[in-house]
């Protein structure tokens, strides 16, 4: 009879078992997760600086395709400031929207005005949004309206 009671385990060596388990799946769960949540965290960030970068390259090809090779009087290229701080609220520029001096695309032809600002976002307090947009410029000799 007290061959067969040793064949086993006790039920105190079974819970020592799995609150070791219990201690050593917590451990590797924990470093698991602060590894995954890093990682999501630098996947954010360089999605941030891709988007970031792309939005300066932008405004730099806009910016460059505004300033003419020939000097012209009627050139654009404003920082606008409502007069509340030392900081600009707008940068305003005009471009051609035809090549080889603006963007190709969805315009048929002319100057725009680009103007380029922050926008504080709805429900989230010191977060802003760079908001891009485009204006068409009036033709020489045409009759300019009041804005």
């Amino acid at each position: 009879m007290s061959e067969s009671r040793r064949q086993g385990f006790t039920l105190l060596e079974v819970l020592v078992a799995i609150t070791i388990l219990g201690i050593l799946l917590t451990t590797v769960y924990g470093a698991v997760s602060r590894t995954i949540r890093t990682k999501e965290h630098a996947e954010s960030v360089a999605r941030m600086a891709s988007t970031g970068r792309e939005a300066v390259l932008r405004i730099a090809d806009e910016m460059e395709a505004s300033l003419s090779p020939v000097r012209v009087a009627t050139a654009v290229f404003q920082g606008v400031s409502s007069g509340s701080g030392q900081f600009l609220d707008q940068a305003r520029f005009a471009i051609s929207s035809r090549p080889p001096f603006g963007p190709i695309g969805g315009s048929t032809g002319g100057r725009v005005l680009i103007t380029y600002y922050l926008a504080e976002q709805e429900g989230m307090p010191q977060t802003y949004l760079l908001v891009r947009s485009e204006r068409p410029l009036p033709k020489p000799g045409a009759a300019t309206g009041q804005e």
